[in-house]
C-alpha cells in the first residue's frame, strides 16, 4: 500500500515538473540604446532635458522584496551613452508619501536573496 502511494506521489511530481517546463515562456525583450547629445550630470536627478534622447524601458517586475512579481509602482529604466560613458537612470512613479528602497553595494558584490 505504501509503495502504491509513493508511486502515485512520484508520478504526480513528474507530471508537475513536465507541465512547468511545457508552459510558454515570455518572448525575450531586446532594446537598443541611443546616443545622447546632451551633457548628463550624475547628481541623482533624472531631468527631461538631459535624458530626453534616452531609450525608455518599462520594468514590469521586481525581484526584491517580491520575486518576479509586478511592482507596486510603475518603474522605468532609461539607457543612453556618449563617447565616453554608458548611463542608466531610473524613474519610479510613486507619490511623495512613498519611500524608495535603494541598496548600495560594494563593487563586485552581488546581492542575492
Amino acid at each position: 500500500m505504501h509503495r502504491l502511494k509513493l508511486g502515485f506521489t512520484l508520478v504526480g511530481f513528474v507530471v508537475q515538473v513536465v507541465a512547468s517546463y511545457a508552459q510558454e515562456k515570455p518572448p525575450l525583450r531586446r532594446f537598443g540604446a541611443s546616443k545622447t547629445t546632451s551633457q548628463i550630470t550624475i547628481d541623482g536627478h533624472v531631468t527631461d532635458l538631459e535624458w530626453s534622447e534616452a531609450t525608455v524601458i518599462d520594468l514590469p517586475y521586481e525581484w526584491f522584496p517580491g520575486e518576479n512579481v509586478p511592482p507596486p509602482v510603475k518603474t522605468e529604466c532609461l539607457v543612453t551613452y556618449d563617447n565616453d560613458h554608458f548611463y542608466v537612470g531610473r524613474i519610479s512613479m510613486m507619490s511623495l508619501t512613498q519611500t524608495s528602497r535603494t541598496f548600495f553595494l560594494k563593487r563586485g558584490y552581488a546581492r542575492t536573496m
